[in-house]
């Protein structure tokens, strides 16, 4: 009896043990998600960085991009969430991703239609914003308040990775948040033509680099577990 009692309990520990191994293996996600999003936001704004100062057309269009990325990223997800053997508590994460991801259709669609819709009801009305001064009586025109949307987009990048690296003590995204961070700071004292760059720096360290780091280790738990 008492070595069937031990014999249980080594193989309770064993048990114990190829339970941690997978949740840990399974703790990094495949990283495709991240190599996705990394590629298609660090090209989109690569591109519209060189467009801008080479003059090369769409320059506004090649962020589109975005909009098909989705497509894949629902398809990864899906197959992703179904291979997924140990299911941790990354409700928080996939929350914040699926927030990011929302966020970001929102505000390319206000980018896109916004704009326009202001211009249309302003000539409509007739209207035009003056100023005038009070001692010289000068009346001085006032072009509407235009928010640099660039800037924040970078703060949207920035928030799902920090979670992501917090709360799963992932030091790449943790890092890359923060060059995010920066990249936001610079980008209140640049032209716009210099936050493309930025946009693009912010992409890579966020998500590019991380994904990488990530799908090697994903390969490499997949050969150990053969």
């Amino acid at each position: 009896m008492t070595e069937e009692k031990q014999l249980t309990e080594q193989e309770s520990l064993r048990l114990i043990a190829e339970m941690i191994q997978k949740a840990k293996n399974e703790f990094y996600a495949t990283g495709v998600g991240a190599l996705l999003w990394g590629s298609v936001v660090g090209f989109c704004g690569l591109y519209g960085f060189l467009a801008t100062s080479f003059n090369w057309p769409f320059t506004n269009e090649i962020w589109y991009l975005t909009f098909i990325a989705i497509f894949p990223q629902i398809y990864i997800s899906i197959k992703e969430s179904k291979n997924q053997k140990v299911k941790h508590n990354s409700d928080g994460v996939s929350a914040a991703w699926i927030a990011f991801i929302t966020t970001m259709i929102g505000m390319t669609l206000y980018t896109t239609l916004i704009p326009g819709t202001t211009g249309r009801n302003l000539s409509q009305k007739h209207l035009e914003l003056l100023i005038r001064h009070t001692q010289t009586g000068q009346i001085e025109t006032i072009l509407p308040f235009t928010p640099k949307i660039s800037s924040v987009y970078l703060l949207v990048y920035a928030f799902p990775t920090l979670i992501t690296g917090m709360v799963r003590r992932f030091k790449p995204m943790f890092y890359g948040a923060i060059i995010c961070y920066i990249c936001f700071f610079i980008s209140c004292f640049t032209p716009a033509q210099i936050d493309l760059l930025l946009q693009s720096v912010a992409a890579i360290a966020c998500w590019l680099v991380p994904g990488l780091i990530l799908h090697n280790r994903y390969r490499k738990s997949k050969v150990t577990d053969v």
